[in-house]
């Protein structure tokens, strides 16, 4: 999959092909679809594919990434890997 937001031509590995990562797709998938629940706060060890889940989950659900400002930081969104989503 390529075509990353931003313009860049970044291969971003399917979210359909991430595997060992559950509790943390379905906390993206219910943030997504119950906003209220506030976001999700995403840890780990180095390696662990928390950057690919998320930025595979925006092309998926058509998030806009985009580098915030110093000046402005958005309300709503999970931030991962330098980038706002959603």
């Amino acid at each position: 999959m390529t075509g990353a937001p931003g313009g860049s031509d970044v291969h971003i590995l399917p979210y359909s092909h991430v595997v060992g990562q559950a509790e943390l797709k379905l906390a993206l998938e219910l943030n997504y679809i119950a906003p209220r629940i506030g976001g999700v706060l995403i840890s780990g060890q180095r390696g662990t594919a928390k950057s690919t889940v998320v930025r595979a989950f925006s092309l998926l659900t058509g998030a806009n990434c985009r580098s915030p400002s110093r000046s402005t930081r958005p309300t709503t969104g999970c931030w991962a890997a330098g980038s706002w989503t959603r």
